[in-house]
């Protein structure tokens, strides 16, 4: 796999909610994407539903082969993180790939 990797990452969030969502870094640790994050909210009580998404599908279908604060029942807080198995995902893929957050 290329060591270059460009990433572009976009987090949606829902302003009704108190939360905010910070990606802190994207990087690549050897056949993994990782994606660092902080999920703030005033209640630490809250849930939330968090899913990755890639632009190889035009953002169409969650990424499955992900683990970490990923999924459902995601409570807030830092140094939240998310590995990416792209090369399980996807294979040799090879050229750019932007990453969407949706919380």
């Amino acid at each position: 796999m290329r060591k270059l990797l460009l990433v572009v990452a976009v987090v949606i969030g829902t302003s009704a909610m108190a939360q905010t969502v910070l990606i802190k870094k994207v990087e690549l640790a050897g056949e993994n994407i990782i994606v660092h994050y902080d999920l703030e909210d005033s209640n630490p009580n809250n849930e939330y539903l968090i899913n990755l998404y890639s632009s190889k599908d035009n953002y169409y279908a969650a990424l499955i082969k992900v683990s970490g604060d990923v999924g459902m029942d995601v409570k807030p807080g830092l140094d939240k993180k998310i590995t990416w198995k792209i090369r399980d995902e996807y294979g040799g893929y090879k050229g750019k790939i932007a990453l969407e957050l949706r919380v």
